[in-house]
Parts: C-alpha cells; structure tokens; sequence
C-alpha cells in the first residue's frame, strides 16, 4: 500500500474518532456546562430572597404579626417572581419556597398546602439549623421508572430573634431541559464548527505531508527505479534543508559515484569486476589466490612502434581502439574475457584451447576484411593452455585481479614469434586429437623462446576443417 493511501486511511480514521468525541462529549460537556450555570442561579435567586426577607426581619418598627403577614406576602410575591422570571428566561424551575421554624415545621410555604407540614425526617434541614450556614444540596428522588434530581437551598436566619430556615426548591431536571434546549442549537453550532476544524486541519494536514514527505518519497523511490534500470543521470533536487533535502544531497552523491565506479569498470578486466561482485557478496576483502588450468590468448599489433612515430597521437589512438574494440566483441562472443591491454597488447583467458583459436580465426579475418581501415596493421597472436596462478596482484592501495605463471609467460613468447597474420601455439597444442580434427595447421618449426631452456616446435593455425 502506498505512503499516501496509508497517511489518508491514518486522517480518515483521526476525522472519524474527533467527530464521534465531539458529538458525544460537546453535548455531556454542555450538560456540566448547564447544571453549574442552575447551581449559580439557584444561588442568586437564594440569596436575593434571603436578602428580602432579612430586610424584613431587621425592621423592628414593625410587630410580629405585621412582619409574618409581610413575609407570607413577600413569599408569596417572590415565588410568583420567580415563575415570571422563569418563563420569560426559562433558566430556572423553582417548585417550592418555604419557611421553616426551628420544629421542622412550615411557618409560611408555596405552594400554600406546604405550610404547617413537619420536616423533622429531612437532614439537610437540621443540619442547616445546627451549622447556620448557606448550603445548595443536589437531591435524588426515585421515582416509577427513574430518578429525579432536585436542587435545594438551604439558609438559615432569624426573625425576631427567632431560628429559621429558608428552603427554595429548584426542578434540576426541568431546568436542565430548560436549559438543554436553549443550548442545543449552539450545540449543533459547536460540534458542526468543530468538525469544520478538524475536517479543515486534517484536509491541511494531509496537503502538508503530501508535499513535504510523501511526494518527496515518491520522487525518491522513482529516482531510485530509473537508477536500477541503469539511468545514472537522474539527480534530485529539494530546496528545503530538513531531513529530505539532505537525503537527496546524498542521493545525488551516491549516482554520482555510481557513474564514476562505472567509468572505471572499463579500465578494469571482466574477471576483475566478476571478482569484485564476488567478494562484495560474500563479504571478503581479498581474494584466495589459487592455481587453475586455463588457456591464455596473446596478441600484438606487428610493427605499430614504427607506425606510431609517423602520425597525430590522436590518430593512433583512433586507429588502436578499433583494433581492440574489434578483439573486445569476438572475445566475448566466444566465451572469454579481456585480462588487460598493455599498450597495443591484449591478453584474454579462454576456458579451452578450441574457443581461443577459434576467437583468433575471426580476429585474423576481422582485421583482413578491414585492412585498409586498420592502414594495413596485422596482429600476431600465440595461444598456450597451462596451470596459471589467479588473485590479487599489487600493493595494499592499488591491486589487479589477474593471472601470472609460466603458462602466462608462454602464451606471450608464443605471441612475440608470430608474425601478423599469424596463430601460433605449441605442438603440445596443435597435435591433439580434438585440435587437429578441427583445424588447419602447419608447421612452423623449431624455436627456443625467451626464458626457455628446451626448443620448442611450433604450428600455425591456417583455417578451420570442413565438417565431413
């Protein structure tokens, strides 16, 4: 799966998750929301009627009996206040005013059938006698199927000296519908603007990671694909200097050397490189030498020292790496590989002595076909099959992967006798049963090569033999 489709999945998922916490937690919230606003107007309602009636209470110009027709009136008209009160605001439901004397008994309640009711089995009334305090109490009464919640406020005072108790009773659950109902629309107002918010900040967020990360990576993982399939002149470029700018810095970095390891694999053998992908595999620094029969193919451009002194470096150098590009293709198509050039000498292994000649053959008519391309240049060519010594050849900071011997040795003598045009290998070579079935040879004769003690006779290679 995609970074992007898994980053829009993630959002998606945070949308849905904020969206259901914002529709069931807003309306709870405004719920606590709503029973602190009742708690805080049952609060002021308290306290405004306390206030009436210690006003009262404090007027010593009037008698007792005055004072309790005022009160029973000033209940009356406060409770009938706070109806008014309640429907043209609808904050509020009060259910029950009363004033209680120090028996539990109502002096002076509304409804009316309150009054001269006992209180005595209600403790929040006694303990408001005994502490003298203000308190609002949150009551729970069950009911068929339910519960009611009521809230009471509870003071205590005195009048003519004598204890008291103010009781209002507030409808907590009529309120709170009340109140629900004054909040809803801005609860839909809020939970909708909240998931405006959350839909706008993930839309944001999912355009920001986007263009910061997931296109970055997406034009990461592009450059790399275009550099396995070997195009090594793709480069990133990120202006930004965060983690993506530097990852591209490095990316830049790393085809770069990529390009330059591939123009020096061209300076090296495909053994060398073969070698080297062998090591790297297997986590090797350096390879085993070991000792291997194989068949080593010389070869050298006749008279190219006196060719060389007549003409532009640049033309001699034109005319070299057409000789060698043309050596390069027929030893591949035949199953070798090029060890080294030396000048404008080219050594190449072979599994058998049958490839070899059969390389040299093409590479003899090669350059005869284009004689007057190569200005009449001719290649002489040895060819000896022997045990060879392979691995690192150098010093610790420079080395070559390659192969030396006496074998090695031979093949180059061998070359340094054959004149252009010439395929010469030992008669140890040319007088086998399988060489000699496939190709023309003739001798050349005898010959004691450099570094050889013994005489050596020789053969040349003419042709292939027609299949019979």
């Amino acid at each position: 799966m995609r970074l992007s489709v898994k980053l829009s999945w993630i959002l998606a998922a945070l949308l849905v998750v904020s969206s259901v916490i914002i529709v069931v937690g807003m309306p709870r919230l405004f719920s606590r929301i709503a029973e602190r606003q009742m708690r805080k107007e049952a609060q002021t309602f308290g306290l405004f009627l306390l206030r009436n009636l210690e006003d009262i209470a404090v007027n010593r110009n009037l008698d007792y009996s005055t004072q309790e027709t005022l009160m029973e009136g000033l209940i009356y008209r406060e409770f009938e206040k706070a109806i008014a009160i309640s429907g043209e605001t609808g904050s509020f439901v009060v259910d029950e005013i009363l004033l209680l004397t120090s028996d539990f008994r109502v002096e002076v309640g509304y409804p009316k059938e309150e009054t001269g009711r006992d209180y005595s089995d209600h403790p929040d009334i006694a303990a408001t006698f005994r502490d003298k305090r203000f308190v609002i109490v949150l009551e729970r009464h069950p009911v068929p199927g339910s519960t009611e919640l009521d809230i009471d406020i509870l003071s205590y005072l005195t009048l003519n000296d004598e204890p008291r108790v103010l009781e209002v009773k507030l409808n907590f659950q009529r309120t709170i519908d009340l109140l629900s109902a004054q909040y809803r629309r801005f609860n839909l107002i809020s939970v909708g603007t909240g998931f405006l918010i959350i839909l706008g900040l993930t839309v944001f967020l999912l355009v920001f990671i986007r263009r910061t990360a997931v296109e970055p990576v997406l034009r990461m993982a592009d450059a790399l694909d275009r550099v396995g399939r070997g195009d090594l002149d793709v480069r990133l470029s990120h202006p930004s200097d965060d983690e993506f700018g530097l990852m591209s810095g490095r990316f830049n970095e790393m085809v770069t050397g990529l390009k330059e390891r591939l123009q020096l694999s061209r300076y090296v053998s495909q053994s060398t490189r073969d070698a080297v992908r062998t090591a790297v595999s297997s986590g090797q620094e350096f390879h085993t030498p070991r000792r291997k029969r194989m068949t080593v193919f010389f070869s050298d451009i006749r008279g190219f020292t006196a060719y060389s002194e007549k003409r532009d470096p640049e033309h001699i150098v034109a005319i070299l790496n057409r000789i060698l590009t043309l050596q390069t293709g027929l030893v591949a198509r035949h199953g070798g590989y090029i060890d080294k050039f030396v000048g404008d000498e080219t050594m190449a292994i072979f599994p058998d002595v049958s490839s070899a000649l059969l390389c040299a053959l093409d590479i003899q008519a090669g350059m005869l076909r284009a004689e007057a391309d190569f200005e009449g240049l001719r290649l002489g060519i040895g060819v000896y099959e022997g045990l060879a010594v392979e691995g690192d050849i150098g010093s610790e900071t420079m080395k070559d992967f390659t192969v030396i011997g006496d074998t090695v040795n031979t093949a180059a003598r061998l070359q340094s006798v054959a004149a252009g045009g010439e395929i010469v290998l030992p008669a140890s070579l040319a007088e086998r049963p399988e060489i000699a079935a496939r190709f023309e040879t003739a001798l050349k004769g005898v010959v004691k090569l450099k570094g050889k003690e013994a005489e050596m006779r020789l053969y040349r290679v003419t042709g292939r033999r027609s299949a019979t």
